[in-house]
């Protein structure tokens, strides 16, 4: 069995004029419980796995986004562009 944990800090910073950008980070921390079981490629063995704690990949992702919203139907609109590594 497995857990995880999702942190998403999210930073926004004035580029001056009309711009903003905005950083956020997502950051996995994962949990698996320990077991027992059977190792297939040996007869007569077992696998024994500890608890396990530890932190996946981060993600990082920038975007560049207008200050001012955009006018939408009934309401307003904020876009951003990026690209996502």
């Amino acid at each position: 069995m497995a857990n995880s944990l999702l942190i998403r800090p999210v930073y926004a910073k004035s580029l001056g004029g009309d711009w903003n950008e905005v950083l956020r980070a997502i950051v996995p921390l994962n949990y698996v419980k320990g077991f027992r079981g059977a190792n297939p490629e040996l007869s007569n063995a077992t696998i024994d796995v500890n608890n396990t704690f530890g932190r996946s990949e981060i993600k990082l992702t920038g975007y560049f986004s207008p200050k001012k919203p955009m006018a939408l139907c009934a309401g307003e609109f904020i876009w951003g562009a990026a690209a996502s590594y």
